[in-house]
C-alpha cells in the first residue's frame, strides 16, 4: 500500500510539472488539463470542509510569513500547498502568493514568470491585475523601464475596472 501511495505522489508531481511547463510555454488549455489531472492523481483526501480549511490555513500562514519576512517558511508552505492542491494554480491566489514570495526574495525574474504563467492559464483570474502589477514593479526593480511601462499599460488596458489601474496610470506618468 505504501508503494502504491508513493507512486501516486510522484505521478501527481510529474503531471503538475507538465502543467507548469505548458503554462510557461503559454499553453493555458494544456496547463489547466495537467493541473486538474495532477489534482485527481495526487489530491489530498478529506471532505470539502476539511480541504477548504487546509487551503485557508496555507494562505493565512503564507501571508503571515511574507508579512514577517520569514521567507524560508513561506517557501516551504507554498511547496506544501502546491503539492496538496495543484489545481489551485488555475484559480490564481496561490500563484499570487508565489509571485509575492519571489519578489520579496528579490527573485524578480521568477516573479514575472509566474505572472505570465497565470495570464496564460487563467487571464480572467480575479488576481490577474495584481500579478500584472507585481510584474511591472519587478521590471522596474530589474532596471527595465520600457518593460515596466508595457506592463502598466497592460494593466490599464486589460483590467480597466481594477482599483490598481489608477496606481498604474500614476506610475506611467512618472516613467514617461
Amino acid at each position: 500500500a505504501c508503494t502504491k501511495s508513493l507512486s501516486r505522489v510522484f505521478r501527481g508531481k510529474g503531471v503538475r510539472g507538465w502543467g507548469d511547463w505548458h503554462a510557461r510555454a503559454g499553453d493555458g488549455e494544456a496547463a489547466r488539463a495537467a493541473y486538474l489531472q495532477a489534482a485527481t492523481t495526487r489530491g489530498p483526501r478529506g471532505n470539502a470542509v476539511e480541504l477548504n480549511a487546509r487551503r485557508g490555513a496555507y494562505s493565512r500562514s503564507i501571508e503571515a510569513f511574507l508579512r514577517d519576512g520569514e521567507l524560508d517558511r513561506a517557501r516551504d508552505e507554498l511547496r506544501r500547498w502546491v503539492s496538496d492542491f495543484p489545481a489551485d494554480k488555475i484559480e490564481g491566489y496561490l500563484t499570487l502568493l508565489e509571485a509575492r514570495y519571489f519578489a520579496a526574495a528579490r527573485k524578480f525574474v521568477q516573479s514575472i514568470a509566474l505572472a505570465d504563467e497565470l495570464l496564460a492559464v487563467n487571464p480572467t483570474s480575479p488576481y490577474a491585475d495584481q500579478l500584472v502589477l507585481i510584474a511591472a514593479e519587478c521590471e522596474e526593480k530589474l532596471g527595465r523601464p520600457d518593460r515596466a511601462i508595457t506592463r502598466y499599460q497592460e494593466l490599464v488596458k486589460q483590467y480597466p475596472g481594477s482599483p490598481l489601474s489608477e496606481k498604474s496610470r500614476e506610475k506611467l506618468t512618472l516613467l514617461n
